[in-house]
């Protein structure tokens, strides 16, 4: 019997600046060099727009502690660890060695996986147990987008925001997930097929609406990025006379500048500008089915369900 009995799970996320002063780390870190004065001013006026900083690390701390409790707090302790803010992934992995945790799961909280996302990730836990003596053993969970649970957490959400709507109006869906460059994709990233497959099975819960798929907050430089691109979508609904839309992005599971301020705010203003009345489906964060996919997932990776 090991010292330390628990099972660590680690929940791995991008990360993201908890206040204006933590855009500039942020940043640096994920470029790799110091953002300049403009894009650094340019950015901190997004996260000042959304309340002055990231609800991201605060909601992937409790979504660590709601599976903690939904998998009994008895046999397994819940981590966070970020790819570009702090704590780093290697940090809580040295953490959780340190902690006495010889067994690990290790989840991914990007639901499609990328090599900037997933990949960036697990490659960051495999970094750090190599440094380490009595290192954790992890065991990853990169694919639990296909839990049913988790279709059905999303399709209740859409449900709720449909409701909004008067009795029979047409409101089409707009499902969305984060752009990247088309290259990944033809050099073997399954980041769109899962997107897509997450999109069927939610549908599958909801009948047959009206929708479409669209990317969105694509970057910048001279990469083709994945499309179409979700104002693009917003033009071809109001060509075609629609009078509302209803986002449901997908690709995020927790609120953060992609959704506070990409989606609430400047997708917003695109549709509104266009005629079409615009709402969003509230964000999964710490919705109990979700967590239980999440339960599930862990479960079944360690043949315990």
């Amino acid at each position: 019997m090991p010292a330390y009995s628990k099972t660590g799970v680690l929940l791995m996320a991008f990360g993201g600046p908890k206040t204006l002063a933590d855009v500039e780390p942020f940043l640096e870190k994920l470029m790799g060099r110091a953002p300049s004065p403009e894009l650094l001013h340019r950015v901190q006026l997004r996260y000042e727009a959304i309340g002055g900083g990231s609800p991201l690390p605060d909601i992937t701390e409790q979504q660590a502690s709601e599976l903690e409790r939904d998998l009994d707090w008895n046999l397994f302790e819940a981590f966070v660890g970020y790819q570009h803010s702090h704590p780093y992934i290697s940090e809580t992995v040295e953490f959780m060695a340190g902690h006495g945790i010889e067994q690990g799961v290790a989840i991914s909280m990007s639901p499609f996986s990328s090599r900037v996302t997933s990949d960036a990730y697990v490659e960051s836990v495999r970094r750090a147990t190599a440094k380490i003596d009595e290192a954790p053993e992890f065991l990853f969970i990169l694919d639990w987008h296909k839990e049913p649970m988790f279709h059905e957490a999303i399709a209740d959400k859409v449900k709720a925001a449909l409701a909004g709507f008067p009795p029979g109006a047409r409101v089409p869906l707009v499902f969305t997930a984060h752009s990247l460059p088309k290259r990944y994709i033809d050099e073997g990233d399954a980041y769109a097929d899962e997107f897509h497959d997450t999109v069927e099975g939610v549908l599958s819960f909801l009948g047959e609406p009206d929708w479409r798929m669209a990317y969105q907050s694509k970057g910048h430089g001279q990469d083709e990025w994945l499309g179409p691109d979700a104002g693009e979508v917003f033009e071809e609904l109001a060509r075609e006379g629609a009078g509302n839309v209803l986002v449901v992005p997908v690709g995020f599971v927790a609120d953060h500048v992609e959704t506070l301020y990409d989606i609430d705010i400047v997708m917003r203003g695109q549709a509104e500008n266009l005629g079409l009345r615009f709402e969003r489906s509230e964000s999964l964060n710490i919705t109990p089915k979700f967590i239980a996919a999440l339960t599930r997932a862990v479960r079944e990776r360690l043949g315990v369900v």
